[in-house]
């Protein structure tokens, strides 16, 4: 069975105050970090008695099961929200599942619904974040990267805190470890202040700009890990993630908006900013590069 691809490290962006490195995961197996968890969550576990795999996802996650499943001849389900852009739909489509998204409007909406039919129909469910081994094949994203050079700051984006959980595991030579959300949609953040984490409610926004790192709630694990680290969160605008997308751009990256975060909250030091994605929908990056409204 394929495995994962080993990403390019690529240097941006360098001045007196800081040397800028991307992690690429827009190079990686159906265009996201995804795949790295998924693929060894799948190939550690049985799947003897369930009658295929389910998973919700906003859509790179999705991708990933649905391939991973096909590699290994098993029925695979995905429930996506119905914001969820074309490209990413078409990706997990093109592996061969079946979608699901009877006008949902929030990750949690479809986590609950693919939960029950899991339960209901004998399927195996995969979670998107909370999950030990899926936040371990993560590592090798980071291992990659500290085994080329030592960094000073890693930003790494965060939705429901699997990748920055990862990052935290694995710790070692990539400097002060800081987490990236959209401003819209602070769920770590809120909840590393209040101590416990919070519900924030997502459901009637459809603006996709970011959707890849848009959570009601993060993981009871990376939330945990993030508290022992004493995990710093940065927001970002929605101008300052089109600006990272227009950046990456004109490297030849072309990053959705969860992966271009990152770069957005990047300040001194050398820099690892894990670009986590490029499924992004052609006529969104089309307005991003003319600068028009979004």
């Amino acid at each position: 069975m394929p495995s994962y691809c080993k990403t390019p490290l690529k240097k941006i962006l360098e001045d007196k105050e800081k040397a800028i490195y991307i992690k690429d995961e827009t190079k990686q197996v159906t265009g996201a970090f995804k795949y790295r968890g998924v693929y060894h969550k799948i190939n550690q576990t049985d799947s003897f008695g369930y009658k295929g795999i389910i998973t919700a996802s906003t859509g790179n996650h999705g991708a990933a099961v649905a391939l991973v499943s096909k590699e290994r001849n098993i029925p695979c389900i995905v429930v996506v929200p119905g914001n969820t852009p074309d490209c990413k739909t078409k990706n997990i489509l093109s592996q061969g599942a079946r979608i699901v998204s009877k006008g949902f409007t929030s990750y949690e909406q479809c986590k609950r619904y693919a939960i029950a039919l899991s339960e209901k129909n004998r399927l195996l469910y995969i979670l998107s974040f909370d999950d030990d081994l899926i936040i371990d094949g993560h590592k090798t994203l980071f291992a990659e990267s500290t085994e080329q050079m030592q960094f000073d700051y890693c930003f790494c984006p965060v939705g429901g805190g699997g990748l920055v959980s990862a990052a935290i595991r694995h710790q070692k030579g990539l400097g002060k470890i800081i987490g990236v959300e959209w401003e819209k949609y602070p769920a770590m953040k809120k909840s590393l202040a209040e101590g416990r984490r919070i519900m924030l409610s997502c459901e009637d926004d459809y603006e996709n700009i970011c959707e890849g790192i848009v959570v009601s709630q993060v993981g009871k694990l990376p939330f945990e890990q993030a508290m022992e680290y004493g995990l710093q969160i940065q927001s970002v605008s929605s101008n300052e993630i089109v600006n990272a997308i227009s950046l990456l751009k004109q490297y030849g990256i072309e990053s959705e908006g969860a992966g271009a975060a990152a770069l957005s909250a990047a300040v001194r030091g050398k820099i690892l900013c894990v670009v986590s994605g490029g499924n992004i929908d052609q006529n969104l990056l089309e307005k991003i590069a003319e600068r028009e409204n979004i």
